[in-house]
C-alpha cells in the first residue's frame, strides 16, 4: 500500500520475452522496474507523445538481465526499439496492474 503514496512510484515485475531462434522460442525473463503512472497520466501521455514507444520510454526505469546485472541506458533503449521487447513490457505492465483485480 505504501507504493501508491510515494511521490513516484514504482514496482519491478519479472517480463518474459520471447526470441526467435532456429525456428523456436528462446525464452529470457527480465526484470524490469516499472513507473507506476494513474489511468489519467497514460491517457494524457500517449495523446502528448508518439504513441506506445514513448510510454515505454517513460514508464520503463530499468532492466535487469537474469543473472540480475542491470543493463545500462543505452542498452535499455536499444532493447526498447524492439517490437517483440515493446510488446512483452506493455503486455507485462499490463498483466501487472490489472492481475491484482482479476484475482478479486
Amino acid at each position: 500500500m505504501q507504493l501508491l503514496f510515494d511521490a513516484e512510484p514504482t514496482f519491478t515485475w519479472p517480463i518474459e520475452v520471447s526470441v526467435p531462434d532456429h525456428g523456436q522460442w528462446q525464452k529470457t525473463l527480465l526484470n524490469v522496474t516499472f513507473r507506476l503512472l494513474t489511468t489519467e497520466a497514460i491517457q494524457g501521455f500517449l495523446e502528448q507523445n508518439d504513441g506506445e514507444q514513448a510510454l515505454l520510454q517513460h514508464i520503463t526505469v530499468a532492466i535487469a538481465a537474469p543473472d540480475e546485472a542491470v543493463i545500462d541506458d543505452t542498452q535499455r533503449k536499444r532493447l526498447l526499439g524492439y517490437s517483440l521487447v515493446q510488446r512483452a513490457l506493455l503486455v507485462g505492465y499490463q498483466e501487472a496492474l490489472l492481475g491484482q483485480e482479476e484475482k478479486n
